[in-house]
């Protein structure tokens, strides 16, 4: 190979490694932010369908003392003789055209864990970005520590199906085992 050729690997070889180190040091710092998705800042509309859980109280409050993020806290009073096992709190947005919902819950363990035990308060808190701001939030169901279900009818056929799953799963899982 000629000097002429070699010089021309060697510049163009230069240009990229000084391109490299530019784009580096000029964009390397900097990331790409997306837009913020609009959150809420005054408490939404909440309801129960559930007569025996009480929305004692709402607001909203810092996720943690060290960050700016926020969630919506309801304070739920189990108004019933039984203790509570599962609960489906659920929010619909109509600007966005959407629903979704948190269940917390203790389906598939050998004892189900007492989430709330009777005339008591519970407290559920969910990040405000998992909530848009036009949302109404209502406790779409509860299931008791006694078999017992209460809600709404939709709330309550996806508790009930993921309850199964949950069943199957650890049915499933009992028989590899003996």
């Amino acid at each position: 190979m000629n000097s002429r050729k070699l010089n021309l690997l060697a510049v163009i070889f230069g240009v990229c490694i000084a391109a490299t180190i530019y784009g580096v040091v000029v964009y390397g710092g900097k990331t790409k932010q997306e837009p913020q998705k609009p959150q809420i800042t005054t408490l939404p509309k909440i309801k129960s369908c559930v007569p025996e859980l009480i929305v004692q109280s709402s607001f909203l409050r810092k996720r943690d003392p060290n960050s700016d993020s926020m969630q919506l806290v309801l304070q739920l009073m189990n108004n019933s003789d039984t203790p509570m096992v599962a609960v489906s709190i659920e929010w619909k947005s109509k600007e966005e055209h959407t629903e979704d919902s948190l269940v917390i819950n203790s389906f598939g363990a050998d004892e189900p864990k007492i989430l709330a035990a009777p005339h008591s308060l519970y407290e559920v808190a969910i990040p405000l970005g998992n909530i848009p701001p036009d949302a109404s939030v209502q406790v779409g169901s509860i299931v008791f520590a006694d078999g017992r279900e209460e809600g709404c009818t939709n709330s309550l056929k996806e508790l009930r199906e993921l309850k199964s799953r949950y069943e199957k799963a650890s049915k499933n899982s009992k028989e590899r085992e003996g």
